[in-house]
Protein backbone atom coordinates (compact mmCIF):
# COMPACT_ATOMS: atom_id res chain seq x y z
CA UNK A 1 0.00 0.00 0.00
CA UNK A 2 3.08 2.43 0.08
CA UNK A 3 4.16 4.02 -2.76
CA UNK A 4 7.59 5.66 -3.75
CA UNK A 5 9.39 8.83 -2.44
CA UNK A 6 12.00 9.53 -4.39
CA UNK A 7 15.07 11.51 -2.93
CA UNK A 8 13.64 13.94 -0.70
CA UNK A 9 15.50 16.04 2.22
CA UNK A 10 14.80 14.81 5.46
CA UNK A 11 12.95 17.56 6.83
CA UNK A 12 10.58 16.93 3.30
CA UNK A 13 10.63 13.43 4.64
CA UNK A 14 9.82 14.35 8.08
CA UNK A 15 7.35 17.07 6.77
CA UNK A 16 6.78 21.21 8.27
CA UNK A 17 4.82 22.92 9.82
CA UNK A 18 2.77 24.78 8.29
CA UNK A 19 4.05 28.49 8.76
CA UNK A 20 1.16 31.57 8.68
CA UNK A 21 0.69 32.85 4.52
CA UNK A 22 2.56 30.13 2.71
CA UNK A 23 1.26 27.58 0.78
CA UNK A 24 1.30 23.97 0.87
CA UNK A 25 3.81 23.84 -2.08
CA UNK A 26 5.81 26.08 -0.75
CA UNK A 27 5.48 23.72 2.61
CA UNK A 28 6.50 20.76 1.16
CA UNK A 29 9.02 22.41 -1.42
CA UNK A 30 12.62 20.98 -0.85
CA UNK A 31 14.93 23.72 0.62
CA UNK A 32 18.78 24.20 -0.24
CA UNK A 33 20.82 22.04 -2.37
CA UNK A 34 18.85 18.93 -3.89
CA UNK A 35 20.42 15.69 -2.09
CA UNK A 36 22.00 12.57 -3.73
CA UNK A 37 23.52 14.60 -7.11
CA UNK A 38 25.42 11.71 -7.63
CA UNK A 39 22.03 9.62 -7.99
CA UNK A 40 20.56 12.31 -10.23
CA UNK A 41 23.71 12.32 -12.27
CA UNK A 42 24.06 8.89 -12.72
CA UNK A 43 20.23 9.17 -14.09
CA UNK A 44 21.00 11.86 -16.68
CA UNK A 45 24.22 9.72 -17.99
CA UNK A 46 21.83 6.46 -18.11
CA UNK A 47 19.39 8.63 -20.12
CA UNK A 48 21.94 10.01 -22.32
CA UNK A 49 23.43 5.99 -22.96
CA UNK A 50 19.46 4.86 -23.69
CA UNK A 51 19.27 7.52 -26.28
CA UNK A 52 22.52 6.47 -28.11
CA UNK A 53 21.68 2.69 -28.57
CA UNK A 54 18.46 3.68 -29.79
CA UNK A 55 19.79 5.65 -32.94
CA UNK A 56 23.35 4.42 -33.41
CA UNK A 57 22.28 1.85 -36.17
CA UNK A 58 20.63 4.56 -38.40
CA UNK A 59 23.61 5.26 -40.28
CA UNK A 60 24.01 1.03 -41.03
CA UNK A 61 20.45 0.35 -41.28
CA UNK A 62 19.34 0.74 -44.77
CA UNK A 63 22.75 -1.51 -45.77
CA UNK A 64 21.71 -4.30 -42.78
CA UNK A 65 18.36 -4.06 -44.53
CA UNK A 66 19.28 -4.39 -47.62
CA UNK A 67 21.88 -7.36 -46.93
CA UNK A 68 19.09 -9.30 -45.82
CA UNK A 69 16.17 -8.54 -48.59
CA UNK A 70 17.63 -6.66 -51.97
CA UNK A 71 16.27 -3.24 -53.05
CA UNK A 72 14.77 -2.32 -49.30
CA UNK A 73 15.45 0.92 -48.88
CA UNK A 74 11.06 1.27 -48.06
CA UNK A 75 11.58 -1.10 -45.15
CA UNK A 76 14.26 1.05 -43.30
CA UNK A 77 11.04 3.52 -42.37
CA UNK A 78 9.22 0.00 -40.80
CA UNK A 79 12.48 -0.57 -38.94
CA UNK A 80 12.59 2.88 -37.31
CA UNK A 81 8.97 2.57 -36.87
CA UNK A 82 9.14 -0.28 -35.26
CA UNK A 83 11.59 0.56 -32.83
CA UNK A 84 9.03 3.75 -32.10
CA UNK A 85 6.18 1.86 -31.24
CA UNK A 86 7.57 -0.39 -28.64
CA UNK A 87 8.75 3.38 -26.73
CA UNK A 88 4.85 4.82 -27.50
CA UNK A 89 3.77 1.26 -25.97
CA UNK A 90 5.88 1.38 -22.97
CA UNK A 91 6.77 5.13 -22.48
CA UNK A 92 3.15 5.79 -20.35
CA UNK A 93 3.40 1.67 -18.31
CA UNK A 94 6.76 2.90 -17.40
CA UNK A 95 6.19 6.09 -15.68
CA UNK A 96 3.14 4.27 -13.85
CA UNK A 97 5.43 1.71 -12.60
CA UNK A 98 8.09 4.21 -11.63
CA UNK A 99 5.51 6.03 -9.79
CA UNK A 100 3.75 2.94 -8.25
CA UNK A 101 6.76 1.02 -7.37
CA UNK A 102 10.98 2.21 -8.25
CA UNK A 103 12.95 4.28 -10.37
CA UNK A 104 15.67 1.43 -9.69
CA UNK A 105 13.38 -1.96 -11.54
CA UNK A 106 12.13 -0.16 -13.80
CA UNK A 107 15.57 1.39 -15.33
CA UNK A 108 17.15 -2.26 -14.32
CA UNK A 109 14.07 -4.07 -16.26
CA UNK A 110 14.63 -1.87 -19.31
CA UNK A 111 18.64 -1.80 -19.62
CA UNK A 112 18.22 -6.07 -19.74
CA UNK A 113 15.11 -5.95 -22.60
CA UNK A 114 18.30 -2.94 -24.28
CA UNK A 115 21.14 -5.64 -23.91
CA UNK A 116 18.67 -8.34 -25.14
CA UNK A 117 17.53 -6.55 -28.19
CA UNK A 118 20.46 -5.35 -29.03
CA UNK A 119 22.19 -8.81 -29.31
CA UNK A 120 19.26 -9.81 -31.39
CA UNK A 121 19.96 -7.20 -33.50
CA UNK A 122 23.55 -8.39 -34.17
CA UNK A 123 22.58 -11.99 -34.77
CA UNK A 124 19.44 -10.73 -37.36
CA UNK A 125 19.24 -13.08 -40.32
CA UNK A 126 16.05 -12.04 -41.53
CA UNK A 127 14.24 -8.90 -42.23
CA UNK A 128 11.43 -10.43 -39.52
CA UNK A 129 14.13 -10.68 -36.53
CA UNK A 130 15.41 -7.36 -37.25
CA UNK A 131 12.36 -5.63 -37.00
CA UNK A 132 11.50 -6.98 -34.15
CA UNK A 133 14.73 -6.74 -32.33
CA UNK A 134 14.12 -3.00 -32.92
CA UNK A 135 10.93 -3.62 -31.26
CA UNK A 136 12.06 -4.64 -28.19
CA UNK A 137 14.91 -1.90 -28.11
CA UNK A 138 12.61 0.87 -28.31
CA UNK A 139 10.67 -0.79 -25.48
CA UNK A 140 13.71 -0.72 -23.52
CA UNK A 141 14.38 3.52 -24.88
CA UNK A 142 10.71 4.05 -23.41
CA UNK A 143 12.84 4.46 -19.62
CA UNK A 144 12.89 7.87 -20.72
CA UNK A 145 9.56 8.60 -18.79
CA UNK A 146 10.52 7.26 -15.65
CA UNK A 147 14.38 9.31 -15.77
CA UNK A 148 12.28 12.60 -16.20
CA UNK A 149 9.96 11.49 -13.25
CA UNK A 150 12.99 11.09 -10.64
CA UNK A 151 14.25 14.46 -11.83
CA UNK A 152 11.29 16.15 -11.28
CA UNK A 153 10.59 14.72 -7.66
CA UNK A 154 14.80 14.79 -6.83
CA UNK A 155 14.72 18.95 -7.42
CA UNK A 156 13.25 21.77 -5.92
CA UNK A 157 11.42 24.57 -8.06
CA UNK A 158 14.84 26.79 -8.52
CA UNK A 159 16.84 23.43 -9.78
CA UNK A 160 14.37 21.98 -11.79
CA UNK A 161 15.09 23.86 -15.00
CA UNK A 162 19.02 23.30 -14.85
CA UNK A 163 18.77 19.47 -14.11
CA UNK A 164 15.89 19.24 -16.64
CA UNK A 165 17.84 21.69 -19.01
CA UNK A 166 20.81 19.12 -18.60
CA UNK A 167 18.45 16.31 -18.81
CA UNK A 168 17.20 17.65 -22.25
CA UNK A 169 20.74 17.96 -23.55
CA UNK A 170 21.85 14.32 -22.61
CA UNK A 171 18.80 13.16 -24.26
CA UNK A 172 19.53 15.27 -27.42
CA UNK A 173 22.93 14.90 -27.45
CA UNK A 174 22.03 11.04 -27.27
CA UNK A 175 19.58 10.91 -29.90
CA UNK A 176 22.08 12.83 -31.93
CA UNK A 177 25.54 11.50 -30.93
CA UNK A 178 24.29 7.79 -31.37
CA UNK A 179 24.71 8.03 -34.87
CA UNK A 180 28.41 9.07 -34.74
CA UNK A 181 28.95 6.37 -32.62
CA UNK A 182 28.98 4.21 -35.95
CA UNK A 183 32.22 5.76 -37.21
CA UNK A 184 33.80 3.08 -34.63
CA UNK A 185 31.64 0.09 -35.65
CA UNK A 186 33.04 0.80 -39.01
CA UNK A 187 36.33 0.53 -38.47
CA UNK A 188 38.24 -2.59 -40.14
CA UNK A 189 39.37 -4.19 -36.87
CA UNK A 190 35.60 -4.23 -35.71
CA UNK A 191 34.79 -6.95 -39.28
CA UNK A 192 35.51 -10.10 -38.16
CA UNK A 193 33.38 -13.10 -37.36
CA UNK A 194 32.68 -15.72 -34.46
CA UNK A 195 32.24 -19.14 -34.94
CA UNK A 196 30.52 -21.83 -32.05
CA UNK A 197 30.13 -25.18 -33.54
CA UNK A 198 27.50 -25.17 -36.69
CA UNK A 199 26.73 -21.56 -35.62
CA UNK A 200 28.51 -18.10 -37.03
CA UNK A 201 28.40 -14.42 -35.79
CA UNK A 202 29.30 -11.96 -38.05
CA UNK A 203 31.07 -8.20 -36.73
CA UNK A 204 31.08 -5.96 -39.46
CA UNK A 205 29.87 -2.22 -40.28
CA UNK A 206 26.16 -3.10 -39.92
CA UNK A 207 26.05 -5.66 -37.17
CA UNK A 208 28.48 -3.98 -34.73
CA UNK A 209 26.46 -1.20 -33.81
CA UNK A 210 23.79 -3.96 -31.63
CA UNK A 211 26.79 -5.29 -29.98
CA UNK A 212 28.25 -1.81 -29.10
CA UNK A 213 24.67 -0.78 -28.25
CA UNK A 214 24.58 -3.96 -25.99
CA UNK A 215 27.70 -2.77 -24.32
CA UNK A 216 26.39 0.55 -23.66
CA UNK A 217 23.44 -1.23 -21.59
CA UNK A 218 25.93 -3.05 -19.65
CA UNK A 219 27.61 -0.05 -19.03
CA UNK A 220 24.21 1.40 -18.03
CA UNK A 221 23.22 -1.51 -15.21
CA UNK A 222 26.79 -1.16 -13.83
CA UNK A 223 25.55 2.69 -13.45
CA UNK A 224 22.23 1.65 -11.32
CA UNK A 225 24.64 -0.59 -8.66
CA UNK A 226 25.83 3.14 -7.08
CA UNK A 227 22.00 4.43 -7.47
CA UNK A 228 20.40 5.38 -4.01
CA UNK A 229 16.65 5.75 -4.09
CA UNK A 230 14.80 6.85 -0.46
CA UNK A 231 13.08 3.68 0.59
CA UNK A 232 9.03 3.60 0.50
CA UNK A 233 8.03 5.41 3.56
CA UNK A 234 4.36 6.88 4.76
CA UNK A 235 4.47 10.31 4.54
CA UNK A 236 2.50 14.00 5.35
CA UNK A 237 3.70 14.88 1.95
CA UNK A 238 0.14 16.08 0.12
CA UNK A 239 1.79 17.20 -2.66
CA UNK A 240 3.90 13.93 -3.47
CA UNK A 241 1.16 11.76 -2.15
CA UNK A 242 -1.37 13.51 -4.54
CA UNK A 243 1.14 12.99 -7.40
CA UNK A 244 1.81 9.64 -7.03
CA UNK A 245 -1.96 8.69 -6.61
CA UNK A 246 -2.95 10.27 -10.07
CA UNK A 247 0.15 9.23 -11.40
CA UNK A 248 -1.18 5.47 -11.02
CA UNK A 249 -4.17 6.51 -13.37
CA UNK A 250 -2.13 6.22 -16.12
CA UNK A 251 -3.70 6.24 -19.13
CA UNK A 252 -6.20 8.78 -17.56
CA UNK A 253 -3.83 11.19 -16.62
CA UNK A 254 -4.70 13.38 -19.86
CA UNK A 255 -8.09 14.09 -18.93
CA UNK A 256 -6.93 14.82 -15.21
CA UNK A 257 -4.67 17.98 -16.78
CA UNK A 258 -8.24 19.87 -17.15
CA UNK A 259 -9.52 19.72 -13.42
CA UNK A 260 -6.30 21.17 -12.53
CA UNK A 261 -4.78 24.55 -12.85
CA UNK A 262 -2.35 23.27 -15.73
CA UNK A 263 -3.68 24.51 -19.14
CA UNK A 264 -4.77 21.94 -21.17
CA UNK A 265 -4.23 23.99 -24.24
CA UNK A 266 -0.18 24.47 -23.58
CA UNK A 267 -0.06 20.70 -22.87
CA UNK A 268 -1.48 20.06 -25.69
CA UNK A 269 1.08 22.74 -27.28
CA UNK A 270 3.86 21.09 -26.12
CA UNK A 271 3.28 17.44 -27.13
CA UNK A 272 2.49 19.07 -30.97
CA UNK A 273 5.83 21.28 -30.68
CA UNK A 274 7.73 17.61 -29.96
CA UNK A 275 6.06 15.53 -32.43
CA UNK A 276 6.86 18.12 -35.10
CA UNK A 277 10.65 18.40 -33.82
CA UNK A 278 10.69 14.51 -33.75
CA UNK A 279 8.99 13.58 -36.63
CA UNK A 280 11.88 16.43 -38.59
CA UNK A 281 14.51 14.95 -37.09
CA UNK A 282 13.67 11.35 -37.54
CA UNK A 283 12.83 12.16 -40.97
CA UNK A 284 16.47 13.73 -41.51
CA UNK A 285 18.04 10.58 -39.66
CA UNK A 286 16.52 7.65 -41.33
CA UNK A 287 16.48 9.47 -45.19
CA UNK A 288 19.66 11.37 -44.45
CA UNK A 289 21.52 8.13 -44.76
CA UNK A 290 20.11 7.24 -48.16
CA UNK A 291 20.09 11.16 -49.44
CA UNK A 292 24.30 11.10 -49.25
CA UNK A 293 24.63 6.98 -50.46
CA UNK A 294 21.96 7.78 -53.96
CA UNK A 295 23.33 11.37 -54.48
CA UNK A 296 25.67 10.63 -57.42
CA UNK A 297 28.09 13.49 -56.43
CA UNK A 298 28.78 12.30 -53.22
CA UNK A 299 27.84 8.24 -53.02
CA UNK A 300 28.67 7.90 -49.37
CA UNK A 301 28.70 4.63 -47.33
CA UNK A 302 28.40 3.60 -43.32
CA UNK A 303 31.80 5.29 -42.60
CA UNK A 304 31.31 8.94 -44.31
CA UNK A 305 27.74 9.12 -42.92
CA UNK A 306 28.84 7.90 -39.44
CA UNK A 307 31.50 11.00 -40.17
CA UNK A 308 28.22 13.53 -41.17
CA UNK A 309 26.36 12.32 -37.72
CA UNK A 310 29.71 12.73 -35.82
CA UNK A 311 29.29 16.85 -37.40
CA UNK A 312 25.93 16.93 -36.52
CA UNK A 313 26.43 15.63 -32.75
CA UNK A 314 29.28 18.71 -32.51
CA UNK A 315 27.55 21.58 -33.87
CA UNK A 316 24.31 20.13 -31.84
CA UNK A 317 26.90 19.98 -28.46
CA UNK A 318 28.13 23.70 -29.19
CA UNK A 319 24.79 24.27 -29.53
CA UNK A 320 23.29 23.42 -26.38
CA UNK A 321 26.65 25.04 -24.61
CA UNK A 322 25.63 28.61 -26.53
CA UNK A 323 21.99 27.94 -25.30
CA UNK A 324 23.00 27.77 -21.30
CA UNK A 325 24.59 31.61 -22.41
CA UNK A 326 21.48 33.20 -24.08
CA UNK A 327 19.58 31.94 -21.40
CA UNK A 328 21.15 34.81 -19.54
CA UNK A 329 19.77 37.05 -21.22
CA UNK A 330 16.37 36.30 -22.73
CA UNK A 331 13.82 34.26 -21.78
CA UNK A 332 12.99 30.55 -23.66
CA UNK A 333 9.99 31.80 -25.53
CA UNK A 334 11.42 33.77 -27.33
CA UNK A 335 14.77 31.60 -27.98
CA UNK A 336 12.11 28.98 -28.48
CA UNK A 337 10.49 30.73 -31.30
CA UNK A 338 13.72 31.57 -33.21
CA UNK A 339 15.14 28.10 -33.07
CA UNK A 340 11.60 26.59 -34.21
CA UNK A 341 11.81 29.27 -37.18
CA UNK A 342 15.85 27.97 -37.58
CA UNK A 343 15.13 24.32 -37.68
CA UNK A 344 12.31 25.11 -40.41
CA UNK A 345 14.39 26.91 -42.38
CA UNK A 346 16.75 23.91 -42.45
CA UNK A 347 14.50 22.06 -44.04
CA UNK A 348 13.96 24.30 -46.67
CA UNK A 349 17.10 24.82 -47.73
CA UNK A 350 17.45 21.09 -48.66
CA UNK A 351 14.67 21.35 -51.28
CA UNK A 352 15.38 22.01 -54.62
CA UNK A 353 12.07 22.25 -57.45
CA UNK A 354 13.71 20.10 -59.60
CA UNK A 355 12.45 16.58 -59.03
CA UNK A 356 15.40 14.58 -58.59
CA UNK A 357 18.30 17.16 -58.56
CA UNK A 358 20.21 17.20 -55.27
CA UNK A 359 21.19 20.37 -53.96
CA UNK A 360 24.94 21.49 -54.19
CA UNK A 361 27.12 20.09 -51.39
CA UNK A 362 27.49 23.38 -49.38
CA UNK A 363 23.94 23.86 -49.61
CA UNK A 364 23.58 20.22 -47.64
CA UNK A 365 25.39 21.42 -45.14
CA UNK A 366 23.62 24.53 -44.39
CA UNK A 367 20.60 22.63 -44.27
CA UNK A 368 22.04 20.23 -41.64
CA UNK A 369 23.62 22.78 -39.86
CA UNK A 370 20.29 24.59 -39.45
CA UNK A 371 18.83 21.14 -38.65
CA UNK A 372 20.85 20.41 -36.21
CA UNK A 373 20.83 23.37 -34.39
CA UNK A 374 17.58 24.03 -34.52
CA UNK A 375 16.55 21.01 -33.35
CA UNK A 376 18.82 20.37 -30.56
CA UNK A 377 18.42 23.54 -28.88
CA UNK A 378 14.45 23.65 -29.57
CA UNK A 379 14.09 20.14 -27.79
CA UNK A 380 15.54 21.26 -24.71
CA UNK A 381 13.82 24.53 -24.25
CA UNK A 382 10.50 22.56 -25.15
CA UNK A 383 11.54 20.62 -22.31
CA UNK A 384 12.04 22.69 -19.59
CA UNK A 385 9.10 24.71 -20.53
CA UNK A 386 7.08 21.65 -20.31
CA UNK A 387 7.99 20.81 -16.62
CA UNK A 388 7.65 24.63 -15.73
CA UNK A 389 3.68 24.48 -16.89
CA UNK A 390 3.11 21.15 -14.92
CA UNK A 391 4.58 21.97 -11.24
CA UNK A 392 3.07 20.95 -9.60
CA UNK A 393 1.20 18.41 -10.73
CA UNK A 394 2.37 14.43 -11.78
CA UNK A 395 4.81 15.17 -13.96
CA UNK A 396 5.85 11.21 -14.43
CA UNK A 397 2.92 10.38 -16.82
CA UNK A 398 3.25 13.21 -18.36
CA UNK A 399 6.55 12.94 -19.31
CA UNK A 400 5.62 10.01 -20.59
CA UNK A 401 2.64 11.40 -22.91
CA UNK A 402 5.57 13.73 -24.05
CA UNK A 403 7.87 11.19 -25.00
CA UNK A 404 5.20 9.54 -26.58
CA UNK A 405 4.15 12.20 -28.94
CA UNK A 406 7.84 11.91 -30.03
CA UNK A 407 7.65 7.59 -30.47
CA UNK A 408 4.23 8.62 -32.35
CA UNK A 409 5.98 10.88 -34.94
CA UNK A 410 8.92 7.79 -34.77
CA UNK A 411 6.64 5.54 -35.56
CA UNK A 412 3.96 7.22 -37.89
CA UNK A 413 6.24 9.40 -40.39
CA UNK A 414 9.24 6.92 -41.26
CA UNK A 415 7.63 4.92 -43.58
CA UNK A 416 5.65 7.66 -44.98
CA UNK A 417 8.77 9.35 -45.19
CA UNK A 418 10.96 6.28 -46.90
CA UNK A 419 7.83 5.96 -49.53
CA UNK A 420 7.64 9.37 -50.56
CA UNK A 421 11.40 9.51 -50.56
CA UNK A 422 11.20 6.32 -52.96
CA UNK A 423 8.43 7.54 -55.05
CA UNK A 424 8.60 11.37 -55.21
CA UNK A 425 12.51 12.30 -54.21
CA UNK A 426 13.69 13.91 -50.84
CA UNK A 427 12.81 17.35 -52.06
CA UNK A 428 9.18 17.42 -51.94
CA UNK A 429 9.74 15.40 -48.67
CA UNK A 430 11.82 18.10 -47.01
CA UNK A 431 9.55 20.73 -48.11
CA UNK A 432 6.68 19.48 -46.39
CA UNK A 433 8.19 18.68 -43.48
CA UNK A 434 9.54 21.78 -43.21
CA UNK A 435 6.31 23.68 -43.23
CA UNK A 436 4.96 21.07 -40.79
CA UNK A 437 7.55 22.62 -38.40
CA UNK A 438 6.59 26.12 -39.47
CA UNK A 439 2.84 25.16 -38.60
CA UNK A 440 4.40 24.11 -35.10
CA UNK A 441 6.01 27.74 -34.59
CA UNK A 442 3.00 29.69 -35.49
CA UNK A 443 0.94 27.71 -32.90
CA UNK A 444 3.38 28.51 -30.48
CA UNK A 445 3.50 31.72 -30.96
CA UNK A 446 -0.49 31.72 -30.75
CA UNK A 447 -0.50 29.97 -27.76
CA UNK A 448 2.31 31.22 -25.77
CA UNK A 449 0.61 32.56 -23.16
CA UNK A 450 -0.08 29.14 -22.11
CA UNK A 451 2.86 28.13 -22.21
CA UNK A 452 4.41 29.92 -19.40
CA UNK A 453 4.07 28.84 -15.53
CA UNK A 454 1.17 29.28 -13.57
CA UNK A 455 2.72 31.97 -11.09
CA UNK A 456 4.67 33.47 -14.07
Amino acid sequence: GGYTVVNMSSSRLLGKPKQPGTTLEEVNEPQGPTANRSSIFLMIFINFLSNVVFSIVLPSLPTFINELIPNGDYLTGWAVAANSLGSFVASPLFGYWADKRSFREVMGVSLVLMVVGNVWYGISSDIYQLLLSRFVVGVAAANYAPAGAYLSYATSATERSKVMAWNSAATVLGFICGPSFSLLTALPFLNFKVYFGPYMIVFCDYTAPGWVSALFALIGLICLIPFQEVPKAETNDARVNDMTKSSMRSFRSLSKIGKTKVSIQGVATCLFLCFCYTTAFTIFETTGPLYTQNNPALKWGVLQNSEMFLGISGVSLVSLVALQALLHIFTDMPLLFAFTTLLSGGLVVLFDWHPGVYVSFPRLLIGIGMVSIGYSTGQALLLSIFSKILDPHEQGVMMGWLSSSGAIARMICPPAAAYIYVFLGPSYLFLGVGGLVFSALLLAIVMHKHLKPRNA
